[in-house]
Formats: structure tokens, sequence, C-alpha cells
């Protein structure tokens, strides 16, 4: 019985509050569906209080630079140093190192030891592999 008197205390209650602005129902329907909704690729991504781990992940996934920023994140300086009989040299300095770059030395080195310094760049630089190739002397 004290249920049912609750109940019917709160439904006049209920009746009687106003009704919420067009713009904040619009404004949660978008968050919901924003939620639910297909992701985008976007440069800037929001993090909604709905988004669990795996949507946020997924939205991550979704970044993508704009072309100042990829841009911005190639100007750097790596340059190649070997050690052989005398004391280290710088062989050459490079401005970009990518995806199939090579770079061809003028003149032959003889080397045990060979560093690779990246001496600027303006994002984390991250080397995953380096290929080092012998040639025969020319004739």
């Amino acid at each position: 019985m004290t249920n049912l008197r609750r109940a019917l205390a709160v439904a006049p209650m209920a009746a009687i509050a106003p009704a919420a602005p067009p713009f904040v129902a619009a404004h949660g329907q978008a968050a919901e569906s924003r939620c639910a909704g297909p992701i985008r690729s976007s440069s800037v991504m929001r993090i909604d209080s709905c988004d669990d781990a795996t949507r946020i992940i997924d939205k991550a996934a979704h970044l993508v630079p704009r072309p100042a920023q990829v841009a911005w994140q190639r100007n750097g300086i790596a340059a190649f140093i070997c050690f052989g009989m005398e004391s280290p040299r710088r062989l050459t300095a490079v401005t970009t190192i990518g995806y199939s770059r090579v770079l061809t030395l003028t003149a032959p080195v003889t080397t045990s030891r060979l560093r690779v310094r990246v001496e600027q760049s303006r994002a984390v630089p991250y080397v995953t592999s380096l290929g080092l190739h012998l040639t025969a002397p020319p004739p």
C-alpha cells in the first residue's frame, strides 16, 4: 500500500513538470546517435561520455592527420655515421627517411659499425627496419 501511495504522489508532480526545451532534447538525441552510429575518419575526434574503451580505440584508428600535420612531421634531419680506421665520420645527411627510400653513397666505405642518428625531429622517430646492401665496386 505504501508503494502505491508513493506512485500516486509522484504521478501528479510528473504531470506538472515542464517539458525539456527542444534544444536540450535534440542534444540528448544527437549524443545517443554519436555513440551508436558509424565512426567517420577525421583529424579531430570527440570522446563522448557514452563511449566505452572499444569505441575509443575505434575512434583512434579513424584519426587522419591533416596535410599540414604530415608536412610538419617530415621536417627532420638524419645522419649516417661510419666508424672506420679513423675517427667516426659523417657519410651523409638526409632530410626525410621513408618507406623505400634508397640512399646511395658516392664513395666506397669500409666499416665495422654504422650509426643512424636522428638529429632533428618534430615527431617521435620510429625506425622499424634498416637495410644495408653491399655492392661490388665499379670496374
